[in-house]
């Protein structure tokens, strides 16, 4: 099966690809630049930020192009040449953080269920970014060795499983909480992104999914014998169990344990109404996960900024240079 390995973008909005079978190809992205989902790649800044997942190209916005399309309408190159140090630089754009200070006098203001909901909100909304963050980074760690591909698969399901997991508690925090149902007071804008969130928990798949994730393999590990046999039957599919242990670091890699997790998660998915192949199935997880996050955290973006009756006092603002999300690799494997 072919898969992209590494991607660099160009200025005629072409991409080289390396795939895992060593070929290096171009491939041109124009001719898809006026159709659909695909007409934001024609933002040069927004295009560049391209990056490997799931063995294609994919963008932040989810728009990807299949590997065995890429490589069928691509053509042969000699070399696939990154200067790492100019290419970093180039990826790098300037971020605003504006500091912002809620005094005493307004804080007081504020009753008790509303300060707990405020700071249990904020806590969650900085889980929900830290793991997102750490699961595109972790994909965009492209090695071909086999403790670093073990090791790719075993991180990037971690923070998949507890990203998924985090997305419930948010859910269930906003259902117990009765947030949604004060919409009425809620601003156009604020509605809207409330509303995208109760369609996406209203398919009864992905409620399911969510809630066995987070309740069997999340957070909790909820102990109950109808997992038993899930897991049993996971396991009688594989003839040996791998792992890879480290002489430090905590490098230790629990591949087949992996594994069974991922069966038994994707068996549940079949049983909820999901298809596909484990490939598809995975992806499908992947794409709801990133697109759990992004509905929640433009949610709270206006949630936080209306729910709570105080004024914010501004006390400036920093430009810094930050990389984009496709250009940071998580390390797979560390040493002291």
């Amino acid at each position: 099966m072919k898969k992209v390995v590494a991607v660099k973008p160009n200025e005629d909005f072409s991409l080289d690809l390396k795939f895992n079978d060593g070929n290096m190809r171009r491939f041109d992205v124009k001719p898809y630049l006026d159709y659909g989902v695909f007409t934001e790649l024609k933002n040069i800044h927004y295009f560049k930020q391209v990056r490997i997942a799931f063995g294609t190209v994919q963008w932040p916005h989810e728009q990807d192009i299949s590997p065995e399309t890429l490589y069928l309408e691509s053509v042969p190159i000699d070399e696939f040449n990154i200067d790492e140090l100019a290419y970093e630089q180039a990826c790098m754009k300037k971020v605003k953080l504006i500091k912002l200070i809620l005094p005493k006098s307004e804080i007081d203001k504020l009753g008790p269920q509303e300060k707990k909901r405020y700071i249990m909100f904020t806590c969650m909304l900085r889980d929900l970014n830290l793991l997102q963050k750490c699961l595109i980074f972790v994909g965009n760690e492209s090695s071909s060795e086999k403790p670093s591909v073990s090791a790719k698969t075993t991180i990037s399901f971690f923070f998949l499983k507890t990203l998924i997991s985090k997305i419930h508690e948010m859910w269930t925090f906003l259902s117990k909480n009765k947030i949604l149902q004060g919409s009425a007071g809620f601003s156009k804008e604020l509605k809207e992104k409330g509303d995208e969130i109760e369609n996406f928990f209203s398919d009864k798949k992905v409620k399911n999914i969510f809630a066995f994730i987070r309740d069997k393999f999340g957070f909790h590990y909820e102990y109950q014998d109808d997992v038993d046999e899930m897991i049993e039957d996971a396991s009688k599919q594989f003839s040996e169990f791998e792992i890879w242990l480290s002489d430090d670091s905590a490098n230790e890699i629990f591949a087949s344990s992996n594994a069974v997790m991922m069966e038994v998660i994707f068996s549940q998915m079949k049983r909820v109404g999901f298809t596909g192949d484990m490939e598809g199935l995975l992806r499908q997880l992947y794409d709801l996960a990133i697109n759990g996050a992004r509905l929640f955290r433009e949610f709270s973006v206006f949630y936080l900024a209306e729910a709570f009756p105080v004024n914010w006092e501004r006390q400036g603002e920093v430009v810094i240079e930050a990389p984009q999300y496709s250009q940071v690799k998580l390390p797979l494997i560390v040493t002291k």
